[in-house]
């Protein structure tokens, strides 16, 4: 499993949360996206999929093409803890 060291991905989460349309979803599916070039989209969506906020980034080193949190009162999961 590579190390990710990705803390600004939880800063996103944590600086959008203020958003009305993202405080509003209790249960928060946040993904990341890394495109060939690097760059990349974070994504939120409620638990139905509908696309909550998304916000580009112009370039990231993340190791993996894409990767998925949870967030709900407070507290992020990883997939395998949901």
């Amino acid at each position: 499993m590579p190390t990710a060291g990705a803390h600004w991905f939880l800063d996103k989460i944590a600086l959008i949360q203020p958003k009305k349309r993202v405080a509003a979803e209790e249960f928060q599916a946040w993904k990341l996206v890394v495109r060939p070039d690097r760059t990349a989209m974070l994504k939120c969506e409620d638990g139905d999929g509908t696309i909550v906020q998304t916000k580009g980034i112009k370039y990231k080193d993340f190791p993996l093409d894409q990767f998925t949190f949870y967030f709900t009162n407070g507290v992020v999961y990883l997939p395998s803890e949901h």
